[in-house]
């Protein structure tokens, strides 16, 4: 009786995932507008496919279904698998990447630019760009690792490098692209000094 109600309840939860992926799907397939200053999202002919964290909740949802259908492989050794570690872990990443967030946002509004695919009005080298071309996404980066970390997730951990794999060789090309475009000469001497991740 108990297998019979845990097997109903795994199916359900198999079934409202499906929902969200038909979702996520007509989100992705559904093309954002694009313009000479502004990349268009969607798998139906956009500059991206997909929007970058819809991608990462894409890789997360990929792990949760290998984890039901594999069962939940630990990784982290003691004592770094204390509950109180993994949270303190998971918190410094979601602060760095909130804090990094709102940094590169302020540096972009100074510019006349947002985030999320925007018009781009002017070229950000200042701040946390002065590191890194991509500051936004090296810290979106640690967030599906700290996941793993969270909730000692071996699956988790091993399907983390699809997000920087899928940034790295789609979203970003066609963001510098864009900008080379639209910036040619000062995006170019950009470019020769501050590297694309760190």
């Amino acid at each position: 009786m108990a297998n019979v109600v845990f097997s109903a309840g795994v199916q359900q939860w198999i079934d409202d995932l499906g929902q969200i992926m038909r979702v996520f799907y007509e989100l992705a397939t559904t093309v954002s507008e694009g313009a000479s200053d502004r990349l268009s999202v969607g798998l139906g002919g956009g500059d991206i496919p997909f929007f970058p964290p819809f991608f990462a909740l894409a890789c997360v949802a990929l792990a949760l279904v290998l984890q039901l259908i594999l069962g939940r492989w630990r990784w982290m050794p003691w004592p770094l698998n204390a509950l109180v570690v993994r949270v303190a872990v998971f918190a410094a990443v979601v602060a760095l990447f909130i804090s990094t967030k709102a940094k590169v946002q302020e540096e972009l509004l100074k510019q006349g630019t947002y985030l999320h695919f925007t018009a781009v009005k002017g070229l950000v080298t200042s701040g946390p760009f002065e590191i890194t071309r991509n500051p936004s996404y090296l810290t979106f980066c640690l967030c599906t690792p700290a996941l793993a970390v969270l909730f000692d997730s071996l699956l988790l951990l091993l399907v983390s490098p699809l997000l920087p794999y899928y940034l790295n060789q789609f979203v970003i090309p066609a963001e510098e692209k864009l900008l080379m475009a639209n910036f040619p000469a000062e995006y170019e001497s950009y470019a020769a000094k501050v590297p694309r991740w760190l």
